[in-house]
């Protein structure tokens, strides 16, 4: 039964909606929340890996250095370390708002 003098917002979703409608929130969800995720992805992996990416590639690199060489160097960097730090951050909150959008999925109802 609805509860009438309520806003529909406030009751719950199977009083005043019928299960399509549930279930298409339910879906508008999940979208929103994986989209949230590929958005994290792409600006805080992506960007940061191309930026120090061409950063190191600018450099006048001595033809007797090694690759091990090179990695230590680039790693000793601060904007480096900011950058894989900003990376790891991302990486995670994508993987929360990711088990967000798959809860909200498991609740659709046949």
């Amino acid at each position: 039964m609805p509860y009438f003098g309520q806003p529909p917002w406030q009751c719950r979703l199977g009083d005043v909606m019928g299960k399509s409608a549930a279930n298409e929130r339910l879906k508008l969800r999940a979208t929103f929340y994986n989209n949230i995720a590929v958005g994290l992805v792409i600006t805080g992996i992506a960007a940061p890996y191309f930026a120090t990416a061409s950063r190191n590639n600018e450099r006048n690199w001595p033809p007797d250095i090694g690759a091990w060489e090179r990695i230590t160097a680039i790693f000793s960097e601060p904007s480096t370390q900011l950058a894989v730090g900003i990376m790891a951050v991302s990486f995670a909150a994508a993987l929360q708002f990711r088990r967000a959008a798959e809860r909200a999925i498991v609740k659709i109802e046949d």
